[in-house]
């Protein structure tokens, strides 16, 4: 009986940990996390066509650009950063064309969006109602760090909220920082 409680505490306690979001880290450690209308995102690990989330530093638009690859769901957005602060979010990519040369005809790629594995899209409806943290902003060792919080919506006008989003990510950056 004493060993069915303890392997029952040690279930418990490894079930609690699995729901845990990742400690809001900035040292580029490579995390990303969120919740989605109060339950913990799961991010995609593995091979494959972009199966791993990508973070990137456009230096010449001052973009950050992220794209988080999820189990069930993927996050695509995007903010003009010069520094540590407060941002919104962009709606779309204004400067797409002039920051990484894409035909209008890809532009839809680039819009702030929630997309999940059965195809229902969310977006983002209104900038002031999501933000962007940056907590670290170092370009020199390519480390940007921040928390979010962004609400989006989809052709039904359902609401979809992320909340205590973080990430602490090594960027891929479009020229080396001078």
């Amino acid at each position: 009986m004493k060993n069915i409680v303890v392997v029952l505490c040690v279930f418990l306690c490894l079930s609690c940990e699995k729901d845990k979001l990742p400690e809001a880290t900035t040292s580029g450690e490579d995390t990303i996390g969120m919740l989605v209308n109060g339950s913990k995102w799961q991010r995609k690990y593995g091979i494959g066509i972009s199966p791993r989330s990508k973070f990137s530093y456009y230096n010449e638009c001052g973009t950050l650009e992220i794209d988080a690859r999820g189990r069930l769901a993927d996050l695509y957005f995007t903010s003009y950063i010069n520094g540590e602060g407060i941002y919104f979010l962009n709606k779309d990519f204004f400067l797409i064309d002039s920051c990484m040369g894409v035909s209008a005809y890809q532009k839809e790629r680039y819009r702030t969006k929630y997309i999940t594995n059965e195809g229902a899209i969310y977006y983002l409806a209104d900038s002031t109602k999501s933000q962007l943290e940056i907590t670290r902003f170092d370009l020199h060792n390519s480390i940007i760090s921040g928390l979010f919080s962004i609400t989006l919506i989809n052709d039904k006008n359902e609401e979809l909220k992320i909340t205590k989003g973080r990430f602490d990510a090594t960027v891929f950056m479009d020229e080396p920082y001078k």
